[in-house]
């Protein structure tokens, strides 16, 4: 009887259970902040530094979701930092990477978050050196978080959303 009434118990479970893909998003898709002023933070919480601040409108590129927080490429007008051992100066404003998996970071600390790796001659626009850190533009395999609340897809040419609402 026991076995009988176990058996019963899983059938509702085995009905409810969703298909993987189910309601997701479909990655990557292209959006755009809601406000001004979103912050884009290192990590998916709000206690992770802020890595700079998205303007309304501007168009992002979401590759990711973790929780209620979008991974997206950063904008190259959200700087990261590279320590300058790693990096040849071949212009005026660009540098090669001299090494492979060469840390770019949220700003010019050894402590500071990882938003990206480099590769053995990537190129990189900067601007400035910060003592021993070179400030450069952030390439789109760089990456951090804005909460999802604060950006909407953007619809494609024919009206429809880039991806299916969740």
């Amino acid at each position: 009887m026991i076995h009988a009434l176990a058996g019963l118990l899983f059938v509702p479970l085995l009905i409810c259970v969703l298909p993987d893909d189910a309601g997701a998003a479909q990655f990557p898709f292209s959006a755009r902040p809601i406000r001004d002023h979103v912050r884009v933070r290192a990590d998916s919480t709000l206690y992770s530094p802020i890595l700079g601040e998205l303007m309304a409108d501007a168009p992002i590129r979401v590759v990711a979701e973790r929780w209620d927080w979008y991974k997206i490429s950063l904008p190259s007008e959200i700087p990261a930092y590279v320590h300058s051992s790693f990096l040849k100066q071949i212009s005026p404003t660009l540098a090669q990477v001299t090494a492979s998996g060469v840390n770019a970071r949220a700003y010019a600390s050894r402590e500071a978050p990882v938003v990206g790796t480099l590769s053995h001659e990537d190129r990189v626009e900067y601007s400035v050196q910060e003592g021993e850190w070179i400030k450069i533009k952030s390439l789109p395999k760089f990456s951090g978080y804005v909460h999802s609340q604060f950006v909407v897809p953007i619809p494609t040419a024919g009206g429809d959303l880039e991806h299916p609402q969740r």
